[in-house]
C-alpha cells in the first residue's frame, strides 16, 4: 500500500511542479489512477514479492512523468497500456505450474520463429528496420513477444537435455537444436535489420547457454560472433553503418545523421547533479525523447542523481529476480527466472549505454520507462511470470 501511495504521491508533486511551469496541464487525474492500478494489483497478485512490485512500480511512475512531462497526450495513452499492462501482470502472476513448458517447448519456440517470419513478410518499416506489424489501426513489435518465448524454449530444452546442462563438457549435439533456433533467429533478424533486437537475442542466449553449462567459453565465441556480425552489418546496411560512425564521432555529422546523439549528450552535460528540474530543460530537442532517449530527459531534468536513481531501480529488479532464481531447487524453474531476469537486465544495458555513447545506439526500450504499449505490455507479463513461478512449488518432470 505504502509503495502504491508513494508513487502516486510522486506523479502528484510532478503535476503541481508542471502546473506551476506550464499555463495548463492536463491529467490531474493521473496520480489517482496509477494508484488505483497498483494497489489493485498488488492486492490482486496476493502480496507477492514486494521488492519486485516496489521496483517496477517505481520505474514507470518516473517513465510515465516524464513521457507527461513531454507529452500530456502520449501519457494519457500510456496510463491505459499501464492499466493493460497489469491487467496481465496479474493474470500471468497466478500460474499455479509452469511445467506445461517443457511440454510444450518445440512449439514455443517455433511460434517464436513464426512470428519473426511474418514480421519480414508482412512488417512495417520505422527506422531503416522492418520490425512492427500492424493489424487495423494497432501496431507492435513482435519481437517483444518472441523474446519471452525463446527463453521459455530454452529453459524447456536446457533442463530437459541433463548432458547439456549439468555437464561440465560442452556437448554439441545435445546442443544442436538450441544453436539451430538461435541461429534461425537472429537471421531471421538480420533480414529485418533490426539490429537491436538481435543483440538482446544474443546476450539472452549467451546468459542461458553458461547457466546450463557453466562454459565461459561461450561468453567469449559468443562475443567474437557479436564482432563478426557487427562487420557484416557494417558493410551490408547503409543505416547500420551511419549508426557506426555517429557513435564513433557525432560532432562531424551534428547537423545531420549525428544531430540526434550529439542533443543527447548536450542534454547529459546541462543537467549536472541534481537537473534543470522538471519542464526547465530542453529534452525535446532530442529526437524520440519519449522512447529511445528517456533515459537522457531524466537525467537532464533530474540530474545525475536521477539517473542513478532509475539504475537502482533496475539494479533492485535484477539482482532480487537473481535471488528468487538461486533459490529455486527445480532446475527449470531456476533456468524460466534467469533467464526472464535476464531480459530486463540486457534490455536495460543496451539502451542505456546506446543513448550515453558507450556502445552505438539501438531502437529498442527501456524497460517499464519508455513509451509504447506493446513494449510496456511484455515487460508486466514477464514480471508475472516472474512472480508466478517463484510462488510456485518444485513439482517433478513431465515425462512425455
Amino acid at each position: 500500500m505504502w509503495t502504491s501511495l508513494s508513487c502516486a504521491a510522486l506523479v502528484g508533486v510532478a503535476v503541481v511542479n508542471l502546473s506551476l511551469a506550464r499555463p495548463l496541464v492536463e491529467l490531474f487525474y493521473g496520480p489517482i489512477l496509477l494508484a488505483l492500478f497498483y494497489l489493485g494489483a498488488k492486492l490482486l497478485v496476493n502480496r507477492r514479492d514486494r521488492i519486485l512490485l516496489a521496483a517496477v512500480f517505481f520505474l514507470t511512475t518516473v517513465g510515465f512523468v516524464e513521457i507527461y512531462r513531454l507529452n500530456p497526450d502520449l501519457a494519457a495513452k500510456q496510463l491505459g497500456w499501464i492499466a493493460l499492462g497489469i491487467l496481465v501482470l496479474v493474470v500471468s502472476a497466478r500460474l499455479r505450474s509452469y511445467r506445461w513448458v517443457e511440454r510444450y517447448k518445440y512449439l514455443l519456440g517455433t511460434a517464436g520463429l513464426l512470428l519473426l517470419a511474418i514480421t519480414i513478410i508482412f512488417g512495417r518499416e520505422v527506422g531503416g528496420a522492418k520490425a512492427w506489424l500492424r493489424i487495423g489501426s494497432w501496431q507492435f513489435e513482435p519481437v517483444e513477444i518472441v523474446k519471452v518465448l525463446l527463453v521459455l524454449f530454452l529453459a524447456g530444452y536446457l533442463q530437459e537435455n541433463a548432458s547439456l546442462a549439468f555437464s561440465r563438457f560442452f556437448s554439441l549435439p545435445a546442443a544442436g537444436p538450441v544453436l539451430l533456433l538461435w541461429g534461425l533467429s537472429l537471421l531471421l533478424l538480420f533480414l529485418q535489420r533490426d539490429l537491436g533486437a538481435a543483440l538482446l537475442l544474443i546476450g539472452i542466449f549467451t546468459i542461458m547457454l553458461y547457466l546450463a553449462t557453466g562454459q565461459g567459453m561461450l561468453v567469449g565465441a559468443s562475443l567474437l560472433f557479436c564482432g563478426i556480425a557487427a562487420v557484416l552489418s557494417t558493410l551490408l546496411f547503409p543505416h547500420v553503418r551511419t549508426r557506426i560512425e555517429i557513435w564513433l564521432n557525432p560532432w562531424d555529422k551534428l547537423s545531420s545523421t549525428g544531430y540526434q546523439i550529439g542533443q543527447a549528450l548536450f542534454a547529459l552535460a546541462s543537467g549536472g547533479l541534481v537537473g534543470r528540474g522538471l519542464a526547465a530543460g530542453y529534452p525535446h530537442f532530442v529526437p524520440a525523447a519519449h522512447t529511445d532517449f528517456i533515459f537522457v530527459a531524466i537525467a537532464e531534468e533530474l540530474g545525475l542523481l536521477g539517473a542513478v536513481a532509475v539504475l537502482c531501480g533496475f539494479l533492485f529488479l535484477v539482482a532480487r529476480g537473481w535471488q528468487l532464481a538461486a533459490q529455486k531447487e527445480d532446475p527449470l524453474g531456476f533456468l524460466l527466472l534467469a533467464g526472464l531476469v535476464s531480459i530486463f537486465a540486457t534490455q536495460a544495458l543496451i539502451i542505456v549505454g546506446g543513448t550515453i555513447k558507450v556502445i552505438p545506439l539501438t531502437g529498442i526500450t527501456l524497460p517499464f520507462v519508455s513509451y509504447g504499449g506493446s513494449s510496456l505490455v511484455s515487460n508486466y507479463l514477464i514480471l508475472g511470470l516472474i512472480l508466478g513461478i517463484s510462488s510456485c512449488q518444485n513439482e517433478p518432470r513431465v515425462l512425455l
